[in-house]
């Protein structure tokens, strides 16, 4: 898992990558608040910008097997399996250029 501290980010909210099912129904109707495409997102608070939320997020555009928290100031990601020095790399990538 990896944290980084943003300064003015707020709210509370989840990724993790869409199952095909969640892919198919959201060409109809998508329900997401964030806008990272091939990630779900669950709101648990609201966040009073979304709009830098979603700025920070284009930044995991081509990202994958990840897990994706934004809390009050907070970003975690996490790897959905044993992570090799090769995703180590690509996220601290990632993170550099964030915030």
């Amino acid at each position: 898992m990896f944290w980084k501290k943003i300064s003015d980010i707020k709210g509370h909210y989840y990724l993790r990558e869409k199952s095909s099912v969640e892919k198919f129904f959201d060409r109809f109707k998508s329900d997401d608040d964030l806008t990272l495409s091939e990630y779900e997102s669950f709101t648990i608070q609201n966040s009073p910008d979304i709009i830098k939320i979603n700025r920070l997020l284009t930044y995991f555009e081509n990202e994958k097997g990840l897990e994706i928290e934004i809390m009050d100031h907070n970003l975690f990601v996490k790897t959905k399996k044993l992570s090799r020095k090769e995703d180590i790399i690509r996220i601290e990538n990632v993170l550099k250029n964030v915030g």
